[in-house]
Formats: structure tokens, C-alpha cells, sequence
């Protein structure tokens, strides 16, 4: 039985549930900031979460990702994680051979 006290998602719900309208993320732009609150990230993860439960992915299944430091890395990871499947980062900068690996 897992204890869902130590997970990356229930510490997750409970920074969203406590800062939901405050700022989480923001990367500079050459004008500005873009931001992102919990609010932003916990809608755009359950929307990742919704589309690969869609393509049929069963519990535990693995999802590679690989793509740079970005927000969007931060939406797939917990959309990943809140479909029940297992994520696995990759550095985008590994070659093909490594990937296949």
C-alpha cells in the first residue's frame, strides 16, 4: 500500500489548495514576465492528465519527456503523474542512441 502523504501529488494539492491564486512560476520574456499561478498549472496539468488517459495509457504505464526547462515541462510532469503514470525525464540534449537506451 502506498502512502499518498509522500507523494510528489499530494504535496502538490496541498501547495495548490493553499496558494491557488498566487504566483508559482515565471519566466522572463523580452518584454515582461510570464506568469503562472497554481491555479494555471493545476488547469493545464489535469488537461495533460485527461488527454493521456485518452490514448489508452493504463497505471504505471512510463511517459518520456524530453524538452527543455520550461514551464510546460512543469504542466506535463504533474499531468503525468495525476494520470497515474510513471514519468521519465530525459535530457533533451542525449542522441537518438542514447534515447533508445
Amino acid at each position: 500500500m502506498r502512502d499518498e502523504k509522500f507523494t510528489i501529488n499530494y504535496f502538490w494539492q496541498q501547495a495548490h489548495k493553499k496558494y491557488a491564486d498566487s504566483i508559482c512560476v515565471q519566466i522572463k520574456e523580452p518584454d515582461n514576465y510570464k506568469k503562472f499561478t497554481y491555479s494555471d498549472i493545476e488547469h493545464n496539468a489535469l488537461r495533460i492528465a485527461g488527454f493521456l488517459l485518452s490514448q489508452n495509457l493504463k497505471p504505471f504505464n512510463r511517459v518520456i519527456i524530453i524538452l527543455e526547462n520550461c514551464p510546460e515541462w512543469i504542466f506535463i510532469y504533474l499531468g503525468i503523474l495525476k494520470a497515474g503514470l510513471t514519468a521519465v525525464p530525459l535530457d533533451p540534449q542525449l542522441s537518438v542512441q542514447e534515447i533508445k537506451n
